[in-house]
């Protein structure tokens, strides 16, 4: 008998048993791909070291990336224990986004199961665990935002869709402990959500719809007890940006500097049009190609120059804008078919004689249709001609790739504009040195000095417009200054 307990106890199912092999060989593969320090880092990265660095051994306690006082260096607090324990590296720094991958695959895999099948959802964490050069690219560089952002999303859509799913009926009185266990996955969504925003605005289309999906069928709940874990959850999570907002001087607090960030390199008359369809140009050439697993066969720089047309040029027009062209008609399609669904739904009568089947279908499209919102909101965000300055620079990857017509899960680029322009990044060690150059800055050789017999890894942030996010030990552009860690 104690067997039979145990073996039922223990199974795992054939599904079960695939989606830990993949999990455990895409986060095999990109473990390889770091340990051999792919792929190159640059000054963000650079900037990620130093606040993981400082955490780790001067104690503090950075609420914001240096330089740009509105997303939250999450990364850098998951590389600080890895610093204490490995030592600084690169490799050190970039170990903590192998956790994060592993979370949104099982995230993804969930919130797919949930929302259609288990072999959709296994196909699903086939192609995320496969991905083009640049996504895999983005998922191991510690810059920021993007496999975190990832999953916060994912968790953010999972949660919200597990409870509207299972919210009881009015005629139905659920044991205590069913009471306690929503709560505190009101309090778990709260945290995440106050996380995701603190860490970046761009999750914002997901809070949205997701917060939605909630009023629309947990509107008693909300009202209750678990509104109230839900909103503590928030105001813990986003502790570190609420904070930094009350006590930031006037007119400096966090969301007037993205909204006048998004609004530096805006355009007025004519030239807002010229603007506008250059970020529909760059929308469909470059972002839709790069973030959902296109390998383009040219650069975003080759296809920046807007209204000209080379024969050189066309193939890849076609191959990047057809690419583009068919996402958006998968997306477009599962739009058309889940408002068709509701449509019908709505003519049959009262929302109050559905049966308990019909409900939980309308439930089920609407969490469907709450991706699809938020993947179009994302699109809404890019083509915003305040977005960039030029086309199809400094675009960036955030969550949730679109996989197919039925699974509408994305993965947009959004710009991310920076409050510096001239920084730099310089790494040496006892075997030489690599130098990497973001803007204009030109470093010499006569910078690095390198002494003592074991390898060293050196972090030099170097002329940073922001002075009031300057790392510490670092005074306006009068760098270069390297200073040596414990443990390098």
């Amino acid at each position: 008998m104690l067997s039979l307990l145990h073996s039922k106890r223990f199974s795992i199912s054939p599904y079960g048993l695939c989606i830990c092999t993949l999990i455990a060989a895409a986060t095999l593969a990109r473990f390889i791909l770091i340990y051999f320090n792919w792929p190159v880092t640059n000054s963000d990265e650079g900037n990620m070291g130093l606040i993981a660095l400082h955490i780790a051994y001067q104690g503090d306690h950075p609420t914001f990336f240096y330089g740009v006082p509105y997303m939250g260096p999450l990364e850098g607090y998951i590389a600080a224990p890895l610093f204490r324990l490995l030592g600084p590296s690169l490799f050190a720094l970039r170990l903590g986004l192998l956790l994060l991958f592993i979370l949104f695959l099982i995230c993804m895999y969930y919130l797919t199961r949930l929302l259609y099948t288990r072999g959709l959802a296994l196909f699903v964490v086939v192609l995320l665990s496969l991905g083009s050069t640049d996504v895999i690219m983005r998922q191991l560089k510690a810059v920021g935002e993007y496999p975190e952002i990832e999953l916060f999303a994912a968790l953010i859509s999972l949660l919200a869709a597990w409870l509207a799913l299972s919210h009881p009926s009015s005629d139905v009185h659920p044991a205590t402990w069913l009471k306690w266990r929503r709560i505190l996955v009101y309090g778990l969504l709260g945290l995440i959500v106050g996380l995701a925003l603190w860490v970046d605005f761009l999750i914002l289309p997901f809070v949205a719809t997701a917060g939605l999906l909630l009023l629309l069928f947990c509107r008693r709940e909300l009202f209750s007890w678990s509104g109230l874990s839900l909103s503590l959850g928030t105001m813990i999570g986003a502790f570190p940006l609420i904070y930094y907002n009350l006590t930031a001087p006037p007119g400096e607090n966090s969301l007037k500097t993205l909204l006048s960030l998004h609004q530096a390199n805006g355009a007025e008359g004519p030239t807002l049009y010229i603007s506008l369809l250059k970020q529909i140009f760059s929308t469909i050439m470059i972002g839709l190609p790069l973030t959902t697993g296109a390998n383009p066969h040219c650069s975003g720089t080759t296809l920046a120059s807007f209204g000209s047309t080379t024969s050189s040029m066309l193939p890849c027009e076609i191959f990047q804008g057809g690419w583009s062209m068919g996402f958006l008609v998968l997306w477009t399609s599962a739009t058309f078919l889940v408002i068709a669904f509701l449509w019908q739904q709505r003519h049959r009568g009262s929302a109050r004689n559905w049966s308990l089947e019909q409900r939980q279908d309308v439930i089920l499209q609407c969490c469907r249709l709450m991706l699809l919102i938020s993947a179009g909101l994302t699109i809404v965000l890019y083509v915003s001609p305040h977005a960039l300055d030029q086309c199809g620079s400094n675009h960036r990857s955030i969550c949730c790739q679109s996989l197919s017509g039925s699974l509408p899960i994305y993965r947009f680029s959004l710009p991310h504009m920076r409050t510096y322009r001239n920084s730099r990044c310089i790494m040496a060690s006892m075997d030489g040195y690599q130098e990497i150059r973001d803007t204009t800055d030109h470093a010499r050789k006569s910078d690095v000095h390198l002494e003592g017999k074991h390898p060293a890894l050196y972090w030099c942030h170097i002329s940073v417009g922001d002075r009031a996010h300057l790392p510490r030990n670092t005074r306006g552009s009068s760098c270069p200054r390297f200073r040596r860690y414990p443990g390098s």
